[in-house]
């Protein structure tokens, strides 16, 4: 080493010309240091960035120096500093790719990275308390390569909540966890669609009508009896829904007391996202024009992940997947809301479907029925 160059000249020689890459073969400088903060994130289960990585080394060199000066200490400390540097430089000249599903993504490296691990009733999970996603207009389907959504049981379980009948006990036969829930008269309370479709909406309508600013547009799920009911396995995981208009868009809020994020959140919001956006259809035709589509904001007290899926939220994660979109045509009018609301999905649905457009002048087609009854 020659200890007659300056520290600053030899770091830019080291970092930015390479002078020693011949002899030691390290590979690209940021590649590397990319690379490292992935095995790190793997290693330790955290997630840890490449500028985590910079900070370390940096940290360390500093640590060694204040114990025993050596000239390699500084040395390396100014290189890691250029290299940290570049690395910025490095991102901030790249195109930017923007994931429209980052919202999604960083959920569940939330959960990989950060998530506390308990025991509920003898089951181990993985659980983040107090989680917030906010997820955009027509955003509503979580698909991912490793977690692949049945799209047959979404549509099934669309049809059951739009039946509205806490007495239907057809889900069961789409999905065994149903037969659980089923209580001793033969009912289903946590069918939301009987709750909200049975007055609340329309409730909900009127309340934004009347008042565009009003904070009484909220249909309450969960209930007292319900929680207290020590006999059922029907206790429903969903609090609250909230309706508000501001800055002329049309907001909605989920509040959850308990979320499975991997079968309950996937299969619960298409359901949440459609009725907010058949609350909004209505609204823009019969009293806001100009009224915006806006965000859905979803909140779990407890989000978790059972521990017979920890591997599937691993692969998630570690293997960065992306989201596998699935198309879902827009509800085309009120017309259509309101045979959503009104037809009882049966076998004949879609005679009656075709019927109903033929007695509604100027109907446009309905698109999301159609999408909703085909196999």
């Amino acid at each position: 080493m020659n200890t007659n160059k300056n520290i600053l000249e030899e770091a830019n020689q080291i970092v930015n010309n390479r002078s020693q890459e011949s002899d030691r073969q390290y590979g690209p400088f940021s590649e590397g240091m990319d690379n490292c903060a992935q095995m790190t994130s793997l290693l330790s289960r955290k997630e840890i960035t490449t500028i985590d990585v910079f900070n370390v080394l940096i940290s360390l060199k500093l640590t060694r120096q204040s114990y025993s000066h050596k000239r390699d200490n500084l040395m390396d400390c100014v290189a890691y500093i250029s290299g940290m540097d570049n690395y910025i430089n490095e991102i901030n000249l790249k195109p930017q790719k923007i994931d429209e599903n980052e919202n999604i993504k960083k959920l569940y490296r939330d959960l990989y990275y950060h998530g506390e691990e308990i025991e509920v009733r003898g089951l181990k999970t993985k659980e983040l308390q107090n989680y917030q996603i906010i997820f955009k207009p027509y955003q509503r389907f979580i698909n991912f390569p490793s977690r692949k959504l049945s799209l047959k049981y979404i549509k099934d379980e669309l049809m059951w909540y739009f039946n509205s009948d806490f007495s239907d006990l057809s889900i069961c036969d789409h999905a065994k966890i149903w037969k659980n829930l089923v209580n001793d008269d033969k009912t289903i309370y946590s069918n939301y669609g009987a709750i909200i479709f049975n007055g609340n909406f329309e409730r909900i309508i009127k309340t934004l009508c009347n008042d565009k600013y009003s904070r009484r547009a909220v249909i309450m799920i969960g209930d007292n009896d319900n929680l207290n009911d020590e006999e059922t396995n029907d206790c429903k995981c969903t609090n609250s829904i909230v309706f508000s208009i501001r800055n002329n868009k049309l907001e909605m809020f989920v509040h959850m007391r308990s979320n499975d994020a991997i079968f309950g959140l996937c299969n619960d919001v298409p359901f949440f996202s459609i009725l907010h956006e058949m609350v909004y259809v209505v609204l823009k035709n019969v009293m806001y024009e100009d009224l915006i589509y806006g965000n859905y904001t979803h909140y779990a007290n407890s989000l978790h992940v059972y521990e017979r899926h920890y591997n599937m939220l691993k692969k998630i994660v570690l293997l960065d997947e992306d989201i596998i979109e699935i198309d879902c045509p827009k509800i085309s009018c009120v017309n259509e809301v309101e045979f959503i609301k009104e037809i009882k999905f049966t076998n004949d649905v879609y005679e009656k479907s075709k019927k109903y457009k033929s007695d509604s002048e100027d109907n446009p087609k309905f698109s999301f029925i159609e999408w909703l009854l085909k196999n």
